[in-house]
């Protein structure tokens, strides 16, 4: 944990059990005073894991509060309390959460009021109550956490609970909201949202029953709350200037090493002369990876790269390659000198793409079909290229990783022809983890969206006195956030897909 989060204040709702214990514990542990809330029904269970974790002498501590978060009067005494007692809050993690089997044709309204009391008001007034009290205080660092679920993005096919994934729905827009609300109000409190999919806890038998959890089970492995826990220790653990939202989120955290199954094996960056593609390619050099970094007109700056990393004694080794990803002929010659000189990829790093200034009413017909050719179908044919020399060789746990943008999760009218091909890359994203779930393949795919980035991107797109505003109006992302994202993602363990990370910096308005 950061140093700087030792000794101030979380909450975390809904603690008793699953996500929300593996959170609170994971934050005592790290040395935070973490205040932690149920119904009083349950509240014994809380106590218990309190008395356990104090009793170590941990190094933070765990102070148990009943509280029914679908009580506004509850939240307001609470965080009264939490004022009283330790000065105010710094982190809330929004966790508290349920779903009931209440189909939209036949679901009973008290059974939807209290899913909306529970999971949107309660969040909510918590969340006003949290910002109020590290505005009162003078806490600019904080953050608010939302736990929200894979069902706040899309709904399952065939599926009865519609009504909760519609309160998860709004708790999706909701963090954006107030994401939005805080930069208007120039605060660098930071908002980000987890998305987990299916979760080993007691939700799905307490929905479905046992007999039906336990087959839904034997299908695949579970994440396990531990998994959420360091996602959000990931969230926490981001430099001040870098707000992290995730979806499917899953890993056991460590920025500084990569796991041991990734060293000595081959990944392909492309793009790799500068940027977020040169310091994807150092990192994973320097955890011990045999990196091809391909570019076109910058692959001198690539080969000036192998040489700095090779003076450092990188325990990796990079291996530059000239290619023009816009031509097809390139990119095969490319992938045929890997599997001559490797044997073929293990991890494939799409970075390679770019942004002209062509609008929509008046641009040339040249310049949007360059834009598909380097930002699409390039990516397309490496992950094609990719998988089959993964196919070839056995390889059931490699990682596919497109760099997408912000762009591909809102439209810049300035740049929408460049959104659209981002949009297309999230789609891509998508349809290919259905292609490999169906092929019953352990391979993944991760899609990483940053916002602005202080690298030579945003001047060849906008131009140097545009691009001078944005510098001035905010301090950027750094490539290197982007790497630390990537290693995030490569570091899961194999039974965890990171499926989407969006990272902005925390003074981003859009």
């Amino acid at each position: 944990m950061a140093e700087r989060w030792v000794g101030r204040v979380a909450l975390v709702t809904g603690a008793s059990s699953g996500n929300g214990e593996q959170i609170a514990r994971r934050l005592v542990e790290q040395g935070m005073k973490v205040v932690t809330c149920v119904k009083a029904d349950v509240f014994h269970q809380l106590k218990a894991i309190a008395d356990e974790l104090n009793a170590k002498h941990s190094p933070g501590l765990m102070h148990p509060l009943v509280c029914d978060v679908s009580k506004e009067s509850d939240i307001l005494a609470m965080f009264k309390e939490i004022q009283e007692k330790f000065g105010g809050v710094d982190v809330c993690v929004n966790n508290a959460g349920l779903a009931l089997d209440s189909p939209l044709l036949s679901g009973k309204t008290d059974r939807w009021q209290y899913m909306l009391d529970v999971n949107v008001m309660g969040v909510a007034i918590c969340t006003r109550e949290a910002v109020a009290q590290m505005m009162k205080n003078g806490v600019d660092d904080g953050h608010i956490i939302f736990l929200n679920s894979i069902a706040g993005h899309r709904i399952g096919v065939g599926s009865t609970i519609g009504f909760y994934s519609g309160t998860k729905y709004m708790i999706t827009a909701i963090s954006e909201g107030v994401r939005q609300e805080l930069r208007l109000k120039n605060s660098h409190i930071r908002v980000t949202n987890i998305s987990p999919g299916k979760v080993e806890t007691q939700f799905y038998p307490t929905l479905f029953g046992e007999e039906r959890a336990k087959k839904m089970a034997s299908e695949f492995p579970y994440l396990q709350p531990q998994d959420i826990a360091s996602s959000v220790l990931h969230a926490l653990h981001a430099p001040p200037h870098v707000q992290t939202s995730l979806d499917d989120p899953q890993f056991k955290y460590s920025i500084l090493m990569m796991a041991d199954r990734w060293v000595g094996r081959v990944a392909l960056v492309t793009g790799a002369s500068v940027g977020i593609g040169a310091a994807i390619a150092k990192k994973l050099v320097k955890h011990g990876m045999k990196v091809v970094g391909c570019a076109n007109n910058g692959i001198n700056k690539v080969k000036a790269i192998a040489e700095e990393l090779k003076s450092q004694n990188a325990p990796g080794l990079l291996h530059p390659v000239k290619c023009d990803v816009s031509k097809e002929d390139e990119i095969l010659a490319m992938f045929a000198e890997i599997k001559d000189k490797f044997g073929g990829v293990d991890v494939c790093v799409n970075n390679a793409g770019l942004s002209i200034d062509c609008p929509l009413m008046s641009g040339k017909t040249e310049d949007w079909r360059h834009l598909l050719n380097v930002n699409v179908l390039g990516l397309s044919i490496c992950t094609r290229e990719a998988l089959n020399q993964m196919t070839e060789r056995g390889v059931d746990d490699g990682h596919i990783f497109h760099l997408s943008s912000v762009g591909g999760h809102f439209v810049f009218s300035s740049v929408s022809f460049y959104c659209g091909t981002k949009h297309m890359v999230r789609a891509l994203t998508e349809g290919l983890r259905q292609e490999l779930r169906a092929k019953k393949s352990n391979i993944r795919i991760t899609s990483i969206s940053p916002g602005y980035v202080q690298t030579e991107f945003l001047q060849r797109m906008v131009g140097e006195e545009i691009a001078k505003k944005y510098t001035y109006e905010m301090k950027g992302l750094d490539a290197e956030d982007i790497a630390d994202a990537l290693a995030y993602a490569l570091h899961a363990p194999p039974h965890c897909q990171v499926h989407d990370i969006l990272l902005r910096p925390t003074d981003q308005k859009q």
